[in-house]
């Protein structure tokens, strides 16, 4: 294993987790030994890549992945440029207000609003999560070319993560059929207990994928009447994002 896979799969290990981690659980996570992480961890603790943790020997990851990932293309301004949208809409429904984009074969959240109404969900910014399951990842997955989504659905690729996941692949491919001809995909329970999600895309004027919207909370306030409301601003949140996006990529090109 070269010193470049080392560090990289180190650094991959706090993708998995919720939490921070020890040099003890890192070497369980890479097989790499004890001895030699210690050495990797200084390195990447001096580069700011890594900060100690709050509890001893345990560490997070460093400020400085956020000064690289800033320098994304197109992720951080379609964030910068969809926050006041997604903030109004978050204080008008009261309710978590989400914005996804495709990261390899995972989901990721590119710009998150709190509801003042907090409920814990998977989805936090930053975190890649799988595209098959819930709503807010399900809207990316709906448009993924096809041979991306037979190829996932070859390797194994659903994952059941609640009883209402969805893990048949003929039955994902028409959900996502579906999802395409509504314009939408809402889902309960399927990656989160007690959360229902509710999403839209955010398409340009010719109708290419740019972002998912998505609104998200618990069961017992996202009923059947909340959630045809809730529908119906994202549609408007969406759209008025997608003008906005297009604006955009016109004035920087």
């Amino acid at each position: 294993m070269s010193t470049f896979d080392r560090w990289l799969r180190i650094l991959l290990c706090f993708e998995e987790s919720d939490g921070p981690l020890t040099v003890e659980q890192v070497s369980a996570m890479t097989n790499i030994p004890v001895s030699t992480l210690y050495r990797y961890v200084q390195t990447l603790l001096k580069e700011d890549f890594l900060e100690a943790a709050g509890r001893p020997g345990a560490y997070v990851l460093g400020h400085r992945l956020l000064s690289l990932a800033r320098k994304v293309p197109g992720v951080w301004d379609m964030a910068k440029i969809a926050y006041p949208e997604m903030q109004a809409l978050s204080q008008d429904i009261r309710e978590t207000v989400l914005l996804l984009r495709r990261s390899g074969d995972a989901t990721i959240c590119v710009e998150r609003v709190e509801a003042d109404q907090v409920v814990k969900f998977s989805f936090e910014k930053g975190k890649r999560l799988p595209l098959h399951a819930g709503a807010s990842a399900r809207i990316v997955m709906a448009y993924l070319p096809e041979e991306d989504v037979d190829r996932l659905i070859r390797e194994g690729y659903l994952t059941r993560y609640t009883e209402n996941t969805i893990t048949s692949g003929e039955e994902i491919k028409r959900v996502l059929r579906e999802t395409r001809e509504n314009g939408y995909a809402i889902s309960t329970e399927e990656m989160d207990a007690h959360v229902r999600a509710i999403a839209v895309p955010i398409l340009d004027s010719k109708g290419n994928f740019l972002a998912g919207l998505s609104v998200v909370g618990p069961t017992f306030r996202l009923d059947a009447a909340k959630t045809e409301e809730v529908l119906a601003k994202l549609k408007v949140c969406a759209h008025r994002l997608s003008e906005q996006f297009e604006r955009h990529l016109v004035n920087n090109h």
